[in-house]
């Protein structure tokens, strides 16, 4: 775990140094700037140490038997083994850290880029023992191993190492002894000590690791095997699967300086592999380097980012992992770096916490960051270990306006529509319809793709995708872009198809649902990112009217209808109403009638509700009338038996006013515009819990 203060202990112009002098503008600038910004707090000031990566067993640490050693003695005539004892199993304890200098390569199959290897979890002794001779029959053997050995005054050590593999009969001994010494299944780091004669020693190039005082020495003491782990890393930028010279003379993407730059590396989001060329036509792999080309400096920082963007990421609706990666809106320097690295160490630190998205812990536990950062939000379905696909996705995230959009949300649910009461109810603990957050949990809500799937239809999709309404919703409502509302709509309508229970009148009816659609889509409208590209949906994209909260005890029933009719420009009264109004207007009133007849049966008894014989997804511009005229013959019908506290007259003759302005063949509202307005006036007629009987004078 990163100490949130670690970088403080870092000279302020050491890191102005491996700051870019430029904003964040790409994925790969944040990249290089988180792992410029871990390598700086965590893997030391030695020239090797951005090319190690202590966190790859990091769960190893303190740890009983976790390291197996070979002592390799090299102070007599011939190199050997030594006598007494071969093979040492050790604890991975904190001062081995940066003598091991581990560098892990992440392949199922490949060995470690330094001497020193991590096994796979739970090998078995066996496997332990070849991972053993390994070390010097198959790294030493690596291109870039060698020709370190050739170039470098000590490369003769790494000689020693490949010349021992090629002895069949120490290996077997080693292998053997190696075996009986570890544990039945371990996971362990597997290494090399090395004991030079007094001449050797005192030529040999050493790190500031080096302890003078011991007999045998760690890789991570000698500079050649650093200098072999470094080229060996640095290879895979430009030889991999099919590349075999990815590199060339360029300007890095990254750092804007012209120097030699590689094509092939990897990208810890997974989104520039070289092994999915597939999505790149014609795709040579030996030219890539012209399309994102890095330098070393940048494609080892990016390498460097992978803690940073794993405390990142949130686990999202659907099988998706989603990314929130806060950078700095401008160009950086010490101190808002320093700001950025705690903000990332703490999330770092968070022990996997689920209950808060990034942005929400960053915008209630960093408040000073707020109006510094920007977030970088990529929701990504991992479909295979090394291939990722993009399902949605934006550059310019601001916690601060998301946190509008949290508030927006909080404003509805605590404005005059919902309540006791009022036209619909909040539920604590209940999705969208909590009004007891706070701020921060608000931001938290609208920022995560739950936000969308609580109130939008599945899809027949098995696997995440692009085309997926709650995924694009999602980035584009926290992001400012817009979301088509006719899309919002369509999505509504088929979820609460799916949602109602026909076989139960009242409580089937997903009135919540409906609730909680009506909070998202006045929060998003007040936000503006509702876009109507049909002139007919154009009063939606200001759905509703957030002002002042009248008296509710000074309002009689008919009053609060007319005031919540008001309050939203798709239905509400004036002089020149539209068509479209007057046809919302009617089909609302219609819904609402049926959710409080539907209440009236319920109270009787009936099995055949007014919202089981008319449910949402039956209602059309054909059949509008019809409906219209069965139920307000049932309201009559009902009315003349006497029991009338339940019975809603003002509503028939209102809907029939409306719903007769025009003739309904020639409306222009789409159907999923008026099936869901029915469906809102039946969820508000079903929460109509006044018995109080009405007599129009």
């Amino acid at each position: 775990m990163v100490e949130t203060d670690a970088l403080s202990e870092v000279d302020p112009e050491r890191i102005e140094a491996a700051l870019p002098d430029r904003p964040v503008t790409s994925l790969r600038d944040i990249e290089a700037l988180y792992g410029e910004l871990y390598a700086l707090a965590e893997l030391g000031s030695d020239e090797y140490a951005k090319y190690r990566t202590p966190d790859a067993a990091a769960t190893l640490l303190g740890m009983d038997q976790s390291v197996l050693v070979v002592r390799l003695d090299l102070r007599g005539e011939t190199p050997a083994f030594d006598e007494e004892d071969s093979v040492e199993v050790q604890m991975y304890r904190d001062d081995l850290v940066p003598m091991l200098a581990h560098s892990k390569y992440a392949s199922a199959r490949g060995v470690d880029h330094s001497l020193t290897h991590q096994s796979g979890r739970d090998n078995s002794a066996e496997k332990l023992a070849v991972h053993a001779t390994d070390r010097f029959t198959r790294w030493p053997t690596e291109d870039a191993v060698r020709e370190t050995a050739e170039r470098h005054e000590d490369g003769w050590l790494l000689d020693v190492l490949a010349d021992l593999g090629e002895d069949d009969e120490m290996m077997d001994t080693l292998e053997a002894t190696a075996e009986s010494e570890v544990p039945p299944e371990a996971t362990m780091l597997v290494t090399v000590r090395v004991a030079l004669d007094a001449d050797d020693e005192a030529s040999v190039a050493k790190t500031e690791t080096y302890d003078s005082a011991a007999e045998y020495h760690y890789p991570g003491e000698f500079e050649v095997f650093q200098e072999a782990m470094a080229a060996r890393k640095t290879r895979k930028f430009k030889a991999k699967n099919e590349a075999k010279d990815a590199v060339g003379d360029g300007v890095c993407f990254v750092s804007d300086t012209e120097e030699s730059v590689y094509g092939v590396v990897d990208d810890p989001m997974k989104s520039y592999l070289s092994k999915q060329a597939e999505k790149f036509p014609r795709f040579d792999s030996d030219e890539s380097w012209r399309t994102q080309p890095l330098s070393r400096d940048a494609a080892i920082a990016a390498q460097n980012a992978e803690t940073f963007l794993d405390a990142c990421q949130y686990s999202g609706s659907r099988g998706v992992s989603v990314y929130y990666l806060p950078y700095l809106r401008k160009t950086p320097n010490a101190e808002t770096a320093q700001r950025l690295f705690e903000l990332l160490a703490a999330l770092d630190g968070s022990d996997g916490d689920e209950t808060r998205t990034p942005i929400e812990r960053a915008y209630e536990d960093y408040p000073a960051s707020r109006d510094a950062l920007r977030y970088f939000v990529l929701v990504v379905h991992k479909y295979q270990k090394d291939r990722w696909r993009l399902v949605a996705g934006s550059g310019d995230v601001s916690a601060a306006e998301t946190s509008k959009l949290g508030e927006a949300h909080r404003n509805v649910l605590n404005g005059p529509t919902f309540g006791p009461e009022r036209a619909f109810p909040t539920v604590e603990s209940w999705g969208l319809l909590d009004a007891s957050r706070t701020g921060p949990q608000y931001t938290g809500l609208v920022s995560e793709p739950s936000y969308f799937f609580r109130t939008c239809a599945e899809t027949d999709e098995d696997d995440p995708s692009a085309d997926d309404l709650r995924f694009r919703a999602t980035v584009a409502a926290i992001s400012g872009e817009s979301i088509r509302v006719e899309s919002l709509l369509e999505s509504y309508v088929e979820r609460i198809g799916d949602e109602f229970d026909a076989s139960d009148g009242l409580r089937g009816y997903p009135d919540r649902l409906v609730a909680s659609q009506y909070a998202q889509l006045a929060a998003l409208a007040d936000r503006g990112v509702l876009d109507a590209s049909r002139e007919t949906t154009e009063p939606l994209e200001n759905f509703l009217q957030m002002t002042d909260e009248p008296d509710a005890d000074e309002q009689s029933r008919i009053e609060a209808l007319d005031d919540f009719i008001d309050r939203h420009p798709a239905i509400e009264r004036k002089e020149d109403d539209k068509a479209d109004n007057h046809e919302r207007r009617g089909v609302f009133l219609l819904g609402a009638l049926v959710g409080r007849l539907t209440q009236h049966q319920r109270y009787k008894g009936k099995s055949m509700t007014a919202v089981k014989r008319h449910p949402v997804d039956g209602l059309t511009k054909h059949n509008v009338v019809r409906t219209a005229t069965e139920v307000v013959d049932l309201n009559h019908t009902y009315w003349s038996e006497g029991d009338r506290s339940r019975i809603r007259n003002e509503l028939a003759d209102r809907l029939s006013d409306d719903l007769q302005y025009e003739m309904a063949g020639d409306w222009t509202l789409t159907t999923e515009d008026l099936r869901f307005h029915y469906a809102m006036g039946i969820a508000y007629g079903l929460n109509d819990t006044s018995n109080e009987d009405y007599n129009d004078d």
